[in-house]
């Protein structure tokens, strides 16, 4: 395949191991060969299942939980951007989101593996439409939270904004707006 048509990407949860030397956490070189071997796996599948399809893009414009991480204040610029695709004339087969915003629903007390909102959209998509491919990007998350500044996630103290039920709803809030977005 040509190098121009790769696009390689990453996103993170703050609701998982490490993978990386000098964050919070402990990384291992057996997990690190795993999450390579796993990834390149699927790289290899997804190239050997390849076929032409129709793809349509969206911008579903700004959602209200983006906030600036340093100031609270809301981000009008973090905009949800879609691009789907599908067989000529099917239903969709899949979504790849993108949205600016650091999956940091789960506070601080969570310690319970979670891929947070972006978990909760993929699966509100596959719901939906089963057997769907959902992909998720942050982007460039940059200083964008949902909706609590920085700081928070430092303090050991238990959020009642920052819940498993609040990531859910943000979820679908995601998944609503990429079913009705304009293509």
């Amino acid at each position: 395949m040509p190098a121009g048509h790769v696009v390689v990407a990453a996103t993170h949860t703050h609701s998982g191991p490490a993978f990386v030397s000098g964050g919070l956490g402990a990384s291992t070189r057996p997990f690190r060969d795993y999450l390579i071997e796993q990834a390149s796996h699927t790289a290899r599948v997804a190239l050997d299942r390849r076929t032409p399809r129709d793809v349509s893009y969206a911008d579903a414009g700004p959602l209200p939980f983006a906030t600036d991480r340093r100031h609270g204040v809301r981000r009008p610029d973090a905009r949800l951007q879609i691009l789907r695709w599908s067989e000529s004339g099917t239903d969709p087969e899949g979504w790849l989101l993108l949205y600016p915003c650091h999956p940091t629903v789960l506070g601080p007390d969570n310690m319970l593996l979670s891929a947070d909102y972006a978990g909760q959209a993929r699966s509100a998509l596959v719901a939906r439409r089963p057997g769907a491919d959902v992909i998720f990007a942050t982007g460039f998350a940059g200083d964008i939270n949902a909706g609590h500044k920085v700081a928070d996630s430092y303090r050991a103290e238990r959020d009642d904004n920052r819940t498993f039920a609040e990531s859910a709803r943000l979820g679908a809030l995601l998944a609503d707006a990429a079913v009705v977005a304009d293509y």
